[in-house]
Order: C-alpha cells, then structure tokens, then sequence
C-alpha cells in the first residue's frame, strides 16, 4: 500500500513537538520519553521515504510478471499434408519402400523394383497428416550429441518431398526416458522431441499401406 505523504508527515511532525516539550522537562522520565518518541519518529520517517520511493517507483502488475505460454513449433515449419507428394520409409538399407501421389487421388507404392497402386491410399494421407501436424515438444540446442539421443546411427527415417520440390529427411532416435516421446532430427537441424505417437503411428500406417493386396483363389468348380 501507497501512504499518501500528509498521512505520514502530520504524525511525525505532533512527534517531533513532542520531542521539544519533553526536552525542556528535563528528568529521567523525560529521557525515557524522549528515546521512544525519537524510535516512533524514525519509523514514521522510514515509512515517509517508502511512500516516496513506491510513488516514484510503482511495483509492476501481476499482468506483467505473469509468463505468458510459449507456442509450440511444428516439426514441418510451413508445410501442410497435402503439400507432400512423395514419402520414403526407410527402416534399414535392404528396408525402403516408397509411396508416391499421381494426381490428386492415385498413391503407387514401391518396394524394390515392384510399383503397384496403394491398396490403402487413405492410410498414406493420415501418415502424413500425422507429420504434417506433428508438434514440437522439446528443442535441444544446437551442437547436442546425436549419439546420446540415438540420431548418430537413426532407427528409421522417413523422406518427404513436397510439390514444390522440398525435400525433408526426419531421422528417428531413441525414446525419451519417460517414453513420451521421440528424439528426431529433420535434414540437419538441432535434434527435437515430439509425441511418439506421431511416429508409431506414420510408420505404421506407411507399412499397413503398402501391403500387396490379397488374392482368394476361386475354387474349382465340382467335376460332375
């Protein structure tokens, strides 16, 4: 609470008289008076220059000390699902398999030297809905170690490309230590944490789409 000055220097200065009436008494009582009345007035004074010094100096309001929340990034800056016309899951060197949008609708599927239409083409627009939308969770600093978060030798990446020609390669690490989420590094950039989830669920996906489709053989008709 601010005091306004007149609150504080009126009392102060009825002390400060009754100082001056008490040192023309003269005695011991009057001493004793004198040294209470002195302790008063410098409390009084004390609070005098606080009231100056909060007038000159407000403190700051709570709206203003009170962080604001932070906005998370998204892993892809910029880039929304259906810019992306070409994803790659690569699991190991002998483990790729790419699926490729022609047209608007048509997703093709290539594993090794083999390309067939997606049987599942819906399961390829929720893989990367799932990383289009995917969140930042974490940003390490620039320079930390990829083999402590499992990126020098990646687990699995996933190569975007999109329609303009860009190009993302999401390296994937190890899990976090309460494993919610995943260590991942996009191109070159510092290693991120994001949902596990995002990249079970978009591995999952691409593997489920690229499944070839399955035959039934009609059976024989009955010899008569």
């Amino acid at each position: 609470m601010i005091f306004p000055a007149s609150v504080v220097v009126l009392p102060a200065l009825v002390l400060l008289t009754g100082i001056t009436v008490g040192s023309n008494a003269g005695g011991e009582v009057t001493r004793m008076i004198r040294k209470k009345t002195l302790a008063v007035v410098v409390y009084f004074l004390l609070l005098l220059a606080a009231a100056f010094y909060l007038q000159k100096n407000p403190l700051p309001s709570t709206a203003s000390v009170t962080p604001s929340p932070t906005t998370q990034a998204r892993l892809l800056p910029g880039i929304i699902a259906q810019d992306i016309t070409s994803l790659e899951l690569v699991q190991n060197e002998d483990d790729t398999l790419n699926v490729s949008q022609e047209g608007q609708v048509i997703w093709n599927v290539t594993v090794g030297a083999e390309t067939r239409a997606a049987t599942a083409p819906g399961k390829i627009e929720q893989a990367r809905d799932e990383l289009a939308s995917a969140m930042v969770i974490t940003a390490l600093p620039d320079g930390y170690s990829l083999e402590a978060v499992g990126l020098a030798q990646p687990q699995g990446m996933i190569n975007l490309t999109t329609s303009a020609g860009q190009k993302f390669a999401i390296k994937v690490g190890i899990a976090t230590p309460t494993n919610s989420g995943t260590y991942v590094q996009v191109n070159d950039l510092a290693p991120v944490v994001v949902n596990s989830t995002v990249i079970d669920t978009a591995f999952n996906l691409l593997v489920e789409a690229s499944a070839p489709p399955i035959t039934t053989e009609t059976p024989a008709a009955a010899v008569p």
